[in-house]
């Protein structure tokens, strides 16, 4: 909750050197993390009140998916600790269908704000330069002030 908050208090101050700031697992992830369950009502109102602090912040959301496989893959090759890691893909599959699922629900949120530009991309099928390529015209366009 301090983060969100916070995060959104540094953003809109307009001190930040750069016209450009990434916030990765940023304020949709967080707020996918924080109603997962059903919250309390004032819970609820909260998040809903943030998001929409938010959707009229954020000018480019960057959405980085892939299979279920390919992540449990991806986790397993890697050194360093993961909470899942030694868990097959069924595992992962119960886990993050939920935290799917709410970031859905936000993304058509935002898609229906209609002021930032979401840009979804599977990470298996596109190469990292391919992506950061695309975000890169995208934040020009935005700074230019065109719509993407």
């Amino acid at each position: 909750m301090a983060y969100l908050d916070g995060w959104h208090r540094v953003v809109t101050r307009g001190d930040i050197p750069g016209w450009a700031v990434l916030l990765d697992h940023g304020p949709l992830y967080r707020l996918a993390q924080l109603t997962e369950g059903t919250p309390r009502p004032a819970l609820a109102r909260w998040c809903d009140g943030l998001l929409a602090r938010w959707l009229r912040t954020l000018d480019v959301l960057v959405w980085l998916e892939a299979p279920i496989a390919t992540l449990s893959d991806r986790v397993r090759i890697r050194e360093r600790w993961h909470v899942l890691k030694d868990h097959p893909p069924e595992v992962w599959a119960g886990l993050l269908a939920g935290h799917r699922n709410r970031l859905d629900a936000l993304a058509d949120r935002v898609a229906k704000d209609g002021h930032a530009t979401l840009l979804r991309f599977d990470t298996a099928d596109r190469r990292p330069g391919e992506i950061a390529e695309e975000v890169r015209r995208s934040l020009e366009a935005r700074r230019a002030g065109m719509t993407v």
